[in-house]
């Protein structure tokens, strides 16, 4: 999984360039052909090269599940991950997912900028 990713983790540190943000985005219209879209083999390509740099993560487009969600969240807490922006958009969070990603933001010490915009989050989401 995500092979392109780890190519271009070699490469970066072959070049010693460090690559600081990373998107996700989801097709508009994917071809019938086209399993879905998923953030775990992207977190999952990140931790099994143990890359640390990470300082933005985007996630557009793709839709997100209680699980998906925890999976973030998860990152968040591990504290070895330096992430300053989150980005979850257009990824049809609602308000149950939300409260377990909130509880991973006190224990993050890098986290300031966290966008969770065009998701079915609610006024429940956001208290």
């Amino acid at each position: 999984p995500c092979v392109g990713l780890r190519k271009k983790l070699k490469a970066s540190y072959e070049d010693n360039v460090l690559l600081e943000r990373f998107l996700l985005e989801g097709f508009e219209d994917p071809p019938p052909d086209q399993p879905p879209m998923k953030v775990e083999p992207l977190l999952d390509a990140l931790r099994s090269e143990r890359y640390v740099f990470i300082k933005e993560l985007s996630v557009w487009d793709v839709p997100l599940r209680h699980e998906n969600v925890a999976s973030v969240a998860l990152l968040l807490e591990k504290q070895v991950y330096p992430v300053r922006q989150l980005e979850l958009l257009d990824c049809g969070i609602e308000s149950y997912p939300v409260t377990r990603l909130a509880r991973s933001f006190p224990g993050h010490p890098f986290l300031s900028t966290i966008i969770l915009d065009y998701n079915e989050i609610g006024d429940e989401g956001c208290e």
